[in-house]
């Protein structure tokens, strides 16, 4: 008997341990199986996407995948990206895009920043704004209830569409504003990080959190004014004050609480001046703030050249305070790009300007001159301008940080020559991500020991120009190799195109 089971046991046990592995393996082989079948793509800039931060992806019933980002709008057959903005497509109004919605008759909604909402639709763009009834042109979500109705969240509040226009749809206080992260003006590094202020020393950075947790929830610009002494705004139009590690807070009376304050520059009288979103250009001295409502649009760059003379950037163009005189320059004038975002003065007293999508401005006597990617400038946007000692001008975009020699630009205002050369710097030269962050001055700052520091999609990215071989002579180049539609051709010859060859590759080494 015992014997018996015994042999019961040891049977058992073998069928037990052939369960086991059994199970083990039916477990294991799915996942394993799994890993082999996938396998992760990374697209980014490098394989056509306008910048690395996308903000939301769809899937239209058509089988295109849809993607927004800050510098348009993306479609996506699985081969190729093409890109939609305001510099190619007709009736698209801004590159400042959001949420994506697929509606019920196959429309695709598209949310933007400062634009409100866009419908796509038969190839057609159009566009729906505060004059069509929303709270804000600011889209942060998009969605259709049960009967069909489009909602639309902004940064104010629920709209719903009712066929003509938007109504509210309910209230929603409390809306958080955006922060916005700066270095200062003065040399130093200040900035915040979600709800967190950091103060570089030029040695350290100093952080201050508790005392700001509870007075300041969405500060939105920094100023050091010429006293070290460190200003910024609170989201109810407020300035907060930091001078010996104190703070101190201060109304804006004249400015109504909604107001979003977009920038703060104090002019060598000692004046400070705030720019705004929508509530027009003040200035603040001696407690008491005056309004030139005439800047209806964001104001982006407030600068001060040596004579005293301001120069305010803006959505809409730009301006110049002398005197309390308001001159205005837009595209009838010259400007290339309405979007102003970086103001500069070189040593020669020259005004350079740099847009969102425009390209490079410089305005000398009276004269602009426009230099954009068709004249070898490395991309339209020109988030900020640095010059170094060297008088090469360091610009940075969505696509990485450039390089140009000043005297290039100069020569091509004169028509000495017709081609400039950028020289572009990315992952690959060392940067953690080659997007940079702009829209707002500064977007940069050159510090007293002549580094240059530029905000980026993942960390700062600092330049030390010094360290930087510059060849006078380009390297010699040498041509290996020349397909024709994917043949070979003879180079020791005369090389000729066919009608009706379309493809040519060229190879060769430097």
């Amino acid at each position: 008997m015992q014997g018996l089971f015994a042999e019961k046991r040891d049977h058992q046990n073998t069928w037990l341990r052939q369960l086991k592995w059994t199970l083990i393996f039916l477990l294991v082989y799915p996942a394993s199986n799994a890993a082999a079948q996938y396998q992760f793509d990374l697209w980014n800039t490098d394989q056509g996407l306008p910048q690395n931060a996308v903000q939301a992806i769809l899937q239209t019933r058509d089988g295109y995948l849809w993607l927004t980002t800050s510098d348009g709008l993306v479609r996506f057959d699985g081969v190729r990206f093409t890109v939609f903005n305001k510099g190619n497509t007709k009736g698209l109004l801004s590159n400042r895009l959001t949420a994506l919605y697929e509606g019920r008759d196959g429309s695709l909604r598209i949310g933007t920043e400062d634009r409100g909402l866009i419908r796509y639709r038969e190839r057609g763009f159009t566009t729906y704004t505060t004059e069509e009834g929303l709270k804000s042109n600011w889209i942060w979500a998009i969605t259709e209830d049960a009967a069909g109705h489009m909602l639309v969240l902004t940064r104010l509040g629920v709209m719903i569409w009712n066929e003509e226009r938007f109504i509210p749809y309910r209230s929603e206080d409390g809306l958080s504003k955006r922060i916005y992260n700066w270095p200062d003006r003065l040399g130093g590094l200040s900035f915040f990080d979600d709800q967190v202020l950091h103060v570089f020393d030029g040695r350290a950075f100093r952080t201050y959190n508790e005392d700001l947790r509870f007075k300041v929830k969405k500060p939105t610009d920094i100023l050091k004014d010429q006293h070290g002494t460190l200003w910024f705004v609170a989201k109810d139009a407020r300035l907060i004050r930091l001078k010996d590690g104190v703070f101190s807070s201060y109304a804006i009376n004249g400015l109504p609480p909604e107001a979003i304050i977009t920038a703060l520059f104090q002019e060598q009288q000692g004046a400070i001046w705030i720019g705004t979103a929508r509530h027009g250009l003040g200035r603040l001295q001696d407690g008491t703030l005056t309004i030139y409502s005439e800047v209806k649009d964001s104001v982006r760059a407030i600068y001060e050249d040596r004579e005293g003379t301001l120069w305010i950037g803006a959505g809409d163009g730009l301006r110049r305070v002398r005197r309390q005189d308001i001159t205005v320059y837009a595209e009838k004038d010259g400007l290339l790009g309405r979007s102003v975002n970086s103001i500069f003065e070189d040593r020669e007293g020259s005004i350079w300007l740099g847009t969102w999508r425009g390209g490079l401005n410089r305005l000398k006597d009276g004269k602009f001159t426009r230099y954009t990617t068709n004249d070898g400038l490395f991309n339209n946007g020109v988030f900020q301008i640095l010059e170094d000692e060297r008088g090469y001008f360091w610009m940075s975009c969505n696509l990485g940080i450039y390089r140009i020699k000043r005297q290039e630009l100069e020569d091509f205002a004169a028509g000495k020559i017709s081609v400039i050369t950028s020289i572009a710097y990315g992952k690959k030269d060392g940067m953690l991500s080659a997007e940079c962050n702009g829209g707002h001055q500064p977007a940069g700052v050159r510090t007293r020991d002549g580094r240059l520091w530029f905000p980026t999609q993942d960390g700062a990215a600092v330049i030390d120009p010094q360290t930087i071989e510059i060849k006078a002579q380009p390297p010699p180049v040498v041509v290996e190799d020349c397909l024709l539609d994917n043949k070979p051709v003879n180079l020791r010859g005369q090389v000729e195109i066919a009608p009706g060859q379309q493809n040519i590759e060229i190879r060769y080494r430097a």
